[in-house]
């Protein structure tokens, strides 16, 4: 049975996307995405300068030295334009998020249904599948491969993400086959105290569906 409340801002069956957040993570991306394509043209379509002659006294003449290439361009500018693609994957899914209204995440009887813009996330899980749910600060959350990978390629981005984490707030959504779902509270209407009602309220869903097939 569906919890349900007049407001579903308060409803901890229901996490809806929160509008002012999206706008923000849309106009920075919209930003970085810029950049990222303006620095991968200017590294590859910026044609050396001419080589200019030196005067000195006396009418001697000598050659400037002509300007060097940097050999890392092409990876530069590859880098760049990944970074870009990757900024209009995410400006596609805040855009989604700002401009449709949809639910997030619902949980009914017998599932959670989740957003098609979750990453990660089935359409549809089972409750009987979750075998785990966590909601704690983000850097106490076991970890993703998004954060193994940011510790293995910079020092700077993990100590960045870490220290990210420490401010946010997160639900852990563990199932059988081993895979998980992570919720961060900024990305949702109520923040920290709607994402904590939300966790309580699916952990009892998940015991009580626990307790009904061991009868």
């Amino acid at each position: 049975m569906n919890f349900v409340l007049l407001s579903t801002d308060m409803n901890p069956s229901v996490l809806h996307f929160s509008r002012i957040d999206s706008f923000f993570k849309l106009a920075l991306l919209a930003g970085a995405t810029v950049v990222c394509f303006y620095g991968a043209y200017d590294l590859l379509g910026v044609e050396p300068e001419p080589v200019r002659q030196i005067m000195f006294p006396g009418g001697l003449e000598l050659p400037a030295p002509s300007p060097r290439k940097d050999p890392l361009a092409p990876i530069k500018a590859a880098a760049l334009f990944v970074g870009g693609c990757f900024g209009i994957f995410y400006i596609i899914r805040y855009g989604w998020r700002l401009f449709v209204r949809e639910v997030a995440v619902r949980i009914d009887y017998d599932c959670v249904q989740f957003h098609p813009s979750i990453t990660g996330a089935p359409n549809s899980l089972p409750l009987s599948d979750i075998n785990l749910v966590l909601f704690d600060r983000a850097d106490r959350i076991p970890k993703s491969d998004m954060d193994a990978f940011l510790h293995g390629y910079s020092l700077t981005g993990a100590w960045a993400a870490r220290m990210g984490s420490k401010m946010r707030h997160m639900l852990y959504i563990g199932y059988k086959s081993g895979e998980s779902i992570r919720l961060v509270d900024n990305d949702f209407d109520g923040g920290v105290p709607q994402l904590q009602r939300v966790a309580d309220y699916l952990e009892k869903m998940r015991l009580a569906k626990v307790r009904s097939s061991a009868r």
